[in-house]
């Protein structure tokens, strides 16, 4: 896909160019860096591309984590689009949750109750096999 993007990318700008007139000096000189950067794409592809493979076994505490902390920037002013007297943390500690039950419900699924799968009929024709659900 990425390589189909950059080659509609590269004929588009290739096709730009080449509506304005053009020297033939400006021209292959435009051929040539088009070539050199269809080699470079193609040595980018391999690279990218290629099979890793592992010489020694990974070990997860050889991995480090790095969380990079973005501060974002709001450019606008949040009160405007917020109702009349709008308190965020109204109602955070409402909640006993020591009073909080948590039920969870079982259900009991027979596979073999063929009433609750749907009935299929196949006819076969000597060109065709049809199905269908009733």
């Amino acid at each position: 896909m990425k390589r189909l993007v950059i080659i509609i990318s590269m004929f588009l700008a290739l096709n730009i160019n080449a509506k304005q007139q053009l020297s033939e000096g400006e021209y292959s000189a435009l051929v040539s860096e088009f070539i050199e950067l269809e080699n470079e794409m193609f040595d980018l592809e391999q690279i990218i591309f290629a099979d890793f493979t592992l010489t020694e076994s990974l070990k997860v505490e050889d991995i480090k984590v790095i969380e990079i902390e973005e501060e974002v920037e709001i450019n606008f002013d949040t009160k405007k689009y917020l109702p009349e007297r709008f308190n965020a943390y109204k109602g955070m500690y409402d909640i006993d949750w020591s009073t909080v039950e948590i039920v969870e419900i079982e259900e009991d699924i027979d596979l073999n109750d063929t009433n609750s799968l749907p009935e299929i009929n196949t006819k076969t024709n000597s060109k065709a096999v049809i199905v269908s659900r009733n």
